[in-house]
């Protein structure tokens, strides 16, 4: 249990300087290049463990509509809902905007 606690501190620590590292060069930087930017490594990522994880087999059998889904959650969550976030840290400030990235999950609900 203690060490299910440390991780958890850690990982919201490391959540938190993440956003105040964006913060810092959010005004230099912009929006729409960061994020374009963190999604191609993001990619490379997602791509390089995919072998790992059922291969191109296990890709292929993900149905079309589920395809098409996850494609549009993708450009909507994380194309648009993460730029206007590093935007939203330039205009009001990472004390603002990150509280209010975090209501998503009532939205979803």
């Amino acid at each position: 249990m203690f060490l299910g606690i440390i991780l958890g501190l850690t990982s919201a620590f490391i959540w938190a300087t993440t956003s105040l590292a964006i913060k810092a060069q959010a005004d230099r930087i912009n929006p729409l290049s960061f994020n374009a930017f963190r999604m191609f490594v993001g990619a490379i990522f997602a791509f390089a463990l995919l072998p790992f994880f059922g291969g191109a087999r296990a890709f292929a059998q993900v149905p079309p509509d589920a395809a098409v889904l996850l494609a549009v959650s993708s450009i909507i969550g994380i194309a648009i809902g993460d730029m206007l976030y590093f935007w939203s840290l330039s205009q009001i400030g990472a004390a603002r905007a990150l509280p209010l990235s975090g209501t998503y999950p009532l939205f979803t609900c």
